[in-house]
């Protein structure tokens, strides 16, 4: 019991700290380019789990051959719900982008539950929640391209960003499936965190310095506001929410990500660069109520079987 209370603490944390550096960082991009930027602060990061992991390298080593496909599909999902972020956070408000990235998880998991779990059923309500969520979606699609401007930000950026935002909540939800599968096979936190940002880091590496040949790496990559990004972006919240997954029933996780686009939100509304619209808090609210319905649903259901 202690363990569940300390790793629900660990979700508020990941949610506490998710939405604050999402509106940090946003500030940040807007003089930063965002493939560098994930190059450096995700550089940053996986050299603090990688230190932190030392003394776990010769056990980590010997499970690796049994677990290749995993790694490479961890790989590839969390480059997806990570390298694509950065985009959408330089040019949409950060409230929206949380709300669409979590949104998207729902309708995709009832659309695949027949595919990942064997007799799953489908009721109605799931039906009606998934539904809901899809026309908050569109309704949040419409208010970024139509009436929520911004400082010259082009309806290109804008299409873009939007497109990344459903890449980032699509590989949210397969690469949930597989960090499951190597916690399953006795991974730790620290060897997922490890592991996980190797191809991410390779590609915006790569493209950083096709375009920005001249970068002087060292030098900007120890700028305080990347340490400080890749701290409260990265490091923490990864951490908080790995080791919630250890003590804690997804669905129970599910339950309180929703508060994620909520505090971001609110966040905002300290920064005096953003225009916050009325229309995004209502939104934001209605898929929290959403979510938190369809997530309420789903446990009385597991109580019952």
């Amino acid at each position: 019991m202690r363990y569940e209370w300390l790793s629900m603490c660990a979700v508020l944390g990941y949610c506490l700290f998710s939405a604050f550096s999402r509106v940090f960082v946003s500030d940040v991009l807007q003089i930063q380019d965002p493939i560098t930027f994930s190059f450096y602060i995700f550089t940053l990061g996986a050299l603090v789990f990688t230190i932190a992991n030392i003394h776990r390298y010769l056990m980590l080593f010997s499970k690796l051959k049994n677990n290749i496909m995993n790694l490479i599909y961890l790989n590839i999902t969390t480059m997806g719900s990570w390298l694509f972020l950065a985009y959408p956070l330089k040019f949409i408000e950060p409230a929206i982008v949380s709300t669409i990235t979590l949104g998207i998880g729902p309708i995709l998991s009832l659309s695949l539950s027949n595919k990942f779990y064997r007799k799953s059923e489908k009721s109605s309500f799931d039906i009606l929640i998934a539904c809901g969520l899809f026309l908050v979606i569109l309704f949040l699609i419409k208010l970024c391209l139509y009436t929520h401007e911004r400082n010259n930000i082009s309806l290109y950026s804008k299409i873009v960003s939007l497109l990344c935002c459903a890449i980032v909540g699509i590989s949210i939800v397969f690469n949930g499936f597989q960090t499951r599968k190597l916690i399953d096979d006795d991974f730790s936190s620290l060897d997922i965190l490890m592991l996980r940002f190797i191809l991410l880091i390779v590609v915006s590496g790569t493209i950083a310095c096709i375009y920005h040949p001249s970068m002087s790496i060292l030098t900007e990559i120890m700028d305080k506001k990347i340490v400080f990004s890749s701290i409260i972006f990265v490091v923490l919240p990864l951490l908080l929410i790995q080791i919630s997954m250890r003590h804690l029933k997804p669905i129970t996780i599910s339950m309180m990500m929703p508060l994620m686009p909520v505090l971001t939100y609110f966040f905002e509304r300290y920064d005096q660069r953003l225009i916050v619209l009325n229309d995004t808090l209502y939104a934001v609210i209605v898929v929290f109520f959403l979510i938190l319905l369809a997530t309420y649903i789903r446990l009385c259901k597991q109580v019952v079987a």
